[in-house]
């Protein structure tokens, strides 16, 4: 009995004791040390203008697919991270990254002209894009990949790995009973719907045709942002050389042939590509050679901007201690910062060029 009291006793005491404590320092107000710790918790505001790119891994780094030749407009493809500089808006930026294209797959879109006024070349386009289709399927990279459209737009191949199945796809096109060109908006879709979200910096799109646009709703500056933001190059191939083709229904002026290629080529410069004035059927050839030549041995360089201002920024590669002063790279001309997407940037017009005191920034020595 005596044990029990004792007992009972001694948990009172310390019942009395723990609530003797809480009441001392629980109720206690905080101390100033703490309060001034507690403002930790507050939202941190952010001010865009001061971001400090280098400094802020949630920006993603800009990769550039640069294609390296020589004065014949053979690839050059034993070059170092040390030979390359990247500038923008003049400012020499870190390299984050140094790869070459055997790395990535190639996505090649190839586009068509099969409209009446192509009738007697599509036969030809076809038959020379088959030997194309074997150099990049058949690569040491096994997962190149190709798809087929045309200039009105119509995919008739997304994009596959399959040969068979491309050569198949090129016996289906026909020529259409049209003689409307819709070349920016094919390039223009081709760029959105299937170039956009493809992670590999390795893009390309082979437009052969005549140039000519007759019916598309993007512009050509148009086609130009999107070919800019997707980061795919744009080669065109002009299929319009009536010494090879006599039986072309063709009857553009060496005028307008003249303004077409202009066109393209600001295109084509602007997006790291090049155009092709072909005079005979291997010329012809040759240039579906070179696109796959230098698209397959690229380098692919990464850097993370160091300038924190909005706009449409110039993009420039200039090749250090080389063999020769002679090579030239290509990559795009520029593109428009993640923080102003209405950002000025050299304007070429609703199809008509449009002369800019800055020459393209595509291809330095």
């Amino acid at each position: 009995m005596k044990i029990r009291i004792f007992i009972f006793l001694l948990i009172t005491a310390s019942c009395l004791s723990i609530t003797s404590f809480a009441k001392n320092n629980l109720t206690k107000a905080p101390s100033k040390e703490y309060k001034k710790s507690s403002n930790v918790t507050k939202p941190i505001q952010i001010n865009k203008k001061n971001i400090n790119f280098n400094s802020c891994p949630n920006i993603s780094p800009i990769k550039l697919s640069i294609g390296v030749t020589d004065e014949e407009g053979r690839n050059i493809i034993n070059l170092k991270r040390e030979n390359f500089a990247i500038f923008e808006e003049g400012k020499q930026q870190q390299i984050s990254d140094f790869q070459t294209a055997n790395n990535f797959p190639l996505y090649t879109a190839i586009i068509f002209d099969n409209s009446l006024k192509a009738k007697g070349q599509l036969k030809f386009q076809k038959e020379s894009v088959s030997s194309l289709l074997l150099s990049i399927l058949k690569s040491s990279n096994s997962s190149n990949q190709v798809l087929v459209t045309t200039t009105n737009t119509e995919v008739f191949q997304d994009f596959s790995q399959d040969l068979e199945l491309c050569y198949k796809t090129l016996n289906n096109i026909k020529t259409k009973n049209t003689t409307d060109i819709s070349l920016y908006d094919s390039i223009y879709m081709t760029c959105q719907k299937n170039m956009a979200n493809l992670l590999t910096p390795n893009k390309v799109i082979v437009v052969i045709s005549s140039g000519s646009d007759t019916s598309s709703k993007h512009t050509l500056q148009e086609t130009i942002d999107i070919a800019q933001k997707s980061q795919t190059k744009v080669f065109f191939v002009n299929s319009t050389n009536t010494n090879f083709f006599a039986d072309s229904l063709n009857t553009s002026t060496d005028e307008g042939l003249r303004s077409n290629d202009t066109n393209l080529q600001q295109l084509c410069e602007q997006s790291g590509g090049k155009v092709f004035l072909p005079k005979n059927v291997i010329e012809f050839e040759r240039a579906l050679n070179y696109i796959n030549g230098i698209c397959a041995k690229a380098y692919l360089i990464s850097y993370q901007p160091s300038n924190n201002e909005s706009g449409y920024r110039r993009v420039d590669v200039k090749l250090l201690n080389t063999k020769s002063p002679n090579y030239k790279a290509s990559t795009i001309a520029g593109y428009n910062s993640p923080f102003n997407t209405s950002a000025k940037k050299p304007s070429v017009g609703n199809g008509k060029l449009k002369k800019s005191s800055k020459t393209p920034l595509s291809t330095r020595k």
